[in-house]
């Protein structure tokens, strides 16, 4: 039986600023190419969902990444649903829609397509909506548009990949790093009345070797039982955290199993 398991990590643009990105020392596509390397010397595949304008702001960096025989891209959205007036406030609160309305959500998705071709040459066929956000048009309009692949869904419960309207949905099914580990602002003393839940996790944090060790039992599991454990670890928490110790033992652990891109999966 092979021990399936599916490494991934989502990469932003700088002009996102969101609250990781101040505790670079570089931006997070340099980061991801830290990461990539790392795995690439314990021969781990791994696939990086990145935002558009990420492609947009360096162009020849995230090429490095696609030229690499180890990483997969898929698409994150655009713009990470910034600015948040448009999207918060008229799309979601007004018209209901979280990622706006079906024209404008294919535009987006279109947009983040076609810089992907345009300036790197790759045709993504993964996808994954920064933060796991998606509406009732999001998936019709991903399958319309040549997406084939989504791990959009974090379900604990599932094991193997499905398929819903043409596409293979890929489910995060081991607990993800950003809202479950220590790192940056995310504190003990800043997180005693912590509220965030974005997942079927329990909201509980751990330090990242706390972490580490619960993805070992969690994808042990998941292989033992004949499915594929997909893991969400971003390469800027995990530099953040301890400047990519628990990222290289996660490598070697998996290192045992049989890793594989998104885009190789099958659903059963």
């Amino acid at each position: 039986m092979r021990s399936m398991v599916c490494l991934t990590g989502d990469v932003h643009h700088m002009r996102l600023q969101n609250d990781d990105q101040k505790y670079l020392d570089n931006t997070e596509v340099e980061t991801a190419i830290e990461y990539a390397r790392i795995a690439a010397r314990a021969g781990i595949k791994i696939t990086l969902f990145v935002t558009g304008k990420a492609v947009h702001e360096e162009p020849r960096k995230v090429k490095r990444l696609a030229e690499m025989e180890n990483v997969e891209l898929g698409g994150h959205t655009y713009w990470a649903f910034r600015p948040k007036w448009l999207y918060n406030g008229l799309f979601s609160r007004v018209l209901g829609i979280s990622n706006g309305p079906a024209f404008f959500q294919n535009y987006e998705i279109r947009k983040t397509i076609r810089i992907f071709n345009r300036l790197l040459g790759v045709n993504i066929v993964s996808w994954r909506d920064h933060a796991y956000r998606q509406d009732k048009n999001t998936y019709h309009l991903l399958a319309q548009n040549g997406i084939r692949f989504v791990s959009d869904e974090v379900r604990p419960d599932a094991l193997t990949p499905s398929t819903k309207g043409g596409l293979v949905l890929v489910p995060l099914n081991v607990v993800p790093d950003h809202d479950h580990i220590y790192h940056g602002d995310i504190t003990p003393e800043t997180t005693r009345n912590w509220t965030l839940n974005r997942d079927k996790f329990p909201p509980t944090l751990y330090s990242v070797e706390e972490w580490l060790e619960i993805v070992k039992r969690q994808v042990k599991y998941i292989v033992g039982e004949g499915g594929v454990a997909t893991i969400l670890a971003h390469p800027a928490c995990m530099k953040i955290a301890d400047g990519f110790k628990v990222f290289e033992g996660l490598c070697r652990f998996l290192s045992t199993c049989d890793p594989v891109f998104v885009k190789d999966l099958v659903a059963k």
